[in-house]
Formats: C-alpha cells, sequence, structure tokens
C-alpha cells in the first residue's frame, strides 16, 4: 500500500515524508505486528476502525497518535483505499498519560 498524500504535519508525528512511500518500507519497528493487524482488520471488515498509539513507528515513543481509519472502495465491495485521521500529541500530556498502559496493546475498536 502506498500513501497517495500526507500532510506536512505527519512528517513531524512520524519523522518522515509519507507521501509516495510505500507503508512496508517504514521503521515501524516494534509497532509493525500492531499496524499490520489495523489495516488487515480494515480490509477484512471494511468497518471503520480508531484508535490510540505511544510510539506510532521506531524512535517516535514521545508521540502518542490517536487515530482513525475510513475503508473506501471505488466499487462499493472491495476496500480498495483507506482514509487516515491523526492526531498526535506529546507523550507526556494528560491525554497521553490516561491511555499509555494500554496502548502498548492493540487499541483498535471494531
Amino acid at each position: 500500500a502506498t500513501v497517495r498524500l500526507a500532510g506536512t504535519r505527519l512528517r513531524d508525528i512520524y519523522g518522515v515524508e509519507l507521501t509516495g512511500k510505500c507503508l512496508a518500507d517504514l521503521e515501524w519497528g516494534e509497532k509493525r505486528r500492531y499496524w499490520r493487524t489495523v489495516y488487515g482488520g480494515i480490509l477484512a471488515s471494511a468497518t471503520p476502525k480508531n484508535g490510540a498509539v505511544r510510539g506510532p513507528i521506531a524512535k517516535r515513543d514521545f508521540v502518542t497518535l490517536f487515530w482513525l481509519r475510513l475503508p473506501l472502495s471505488d466499487d462499493g465491495a472491495r476496500v480498495n483505499k483507506i482514509l487516515c485521521y491523526d492526531v498526535a500529541v506529546p507523550s507526556i500530556s494528560p491525554y497521553a498519560a490516561q491511555i499509555d498502559q494500554r496502548a502498548e496493546v492493540i487499541a483498535v475498536n471494531g
């Protein structure tokens, strides 16, 4: 899967430019399984997912990411795109402190 368009603020969150990157090429580190489960679940169920994770990719533990993923389909049957919305806060914020314990486990609704 390739990122078609990523806002400039996502470069701050992820530490790299995402536009045009293949998701498999990112330095996921210990979060690889987390995101594979998230995206795989969306593709399999065609339902939206949301959650929160501390350190969305390797070397970004100072960021807590609140995320929303929405499945899209060109033909109304098969998910072929996923619209992503991310909000990042420093991991030392009060909001991040509330989720730190469960963010290391897959925090996906749906």
